[in-house]
């Protein structure tokens, strides 16, 4: 009964594993999770601070080499000790797939949309926020994916950036608020595990 059971398993695993390479016209819809780092503005010594993100996603693939997609990531990440940034992203991408077999490949993709963001600095006894105002950002990703005949995963490397100029701060405690501007570009690094389902 236990020889039957596996003989099962290793079927059905086999069967997942196999099949054709990504067809013509079909939808994917997955998502991607790992560690970010937001870089400093500024030369000099720096040190990687990493945090997490998530991402949902899904792509419309003209053919085997071509797709548009739509990507929403959340990301939260500190750059010091003290200061933690959050920041959200919707971002239309083009993306173009190179096969190197039947079932792997690797791609490279870049777009642009929608970037918020907020900094908390903590400093114990209070909070000052900066709740930064929406601005037009870009992205870029390369990566490579096993390809089955609906799964799909592999690692991605990706890259946000979002010039930011005009927030508000506020601090815990208090209800006046405070318009600052200048506040600077936003740039994040990230390395995320990407899985999905195609139909």
């Amino acid at each position: 009964m236990k020889r039957t059971g596996l003989a099962l398993m290793v079927m059905a695993l086999s069967l997942a594993l196999s099949g054709p390479a990504w067809a013509k016209g079909r939808i994917s819809l997955g998502g991607a999770i790992g560690a970010v780092d937001i870089l400093p503005q500024s030369s000099g010594d720096y040190e990687p601070v990493f945090g997490a993100n998530v991402q949902v996603d899904g792509y419309y693939n003209f053919n085997e080499q071509w797709a548009v997609g739509l990507k929403a990531l959340y990301g939260i990440s500190p750059t010091t000790i003290l200061v933690m940034w959050d920041y959200y992203a919707i971002d239309v991408v083009g993306r173009y797939t190179h096969s190197l077999s039947d079932h792997w490949g690797i791609y490279g993709e870049a777009g642009l949309g929608y970037y918020k963001a907020s900094a908390t600095l903590d400093l114990f006894v209070t909070e000052v926020t900066l709740d930064v105002d929406p601005t037009l950002g870009y992205c870029a990703a390369v990566g490579a994916l096993y390809q089955g005949p609906h799964f799909y995963f592999g690692p991605e490397i990706g890259y946000q950036i979002a010039p930011f100029d005009k927030g508000t701060t506020s601090i815990s405690g208090f209800k006046d608020t405070a318009k600052v501007e200048g506040i600077g570009t936003l740039t994040a690094a990230s390395l995320m595990l990407k899985m999905g389902y195609k139909f």
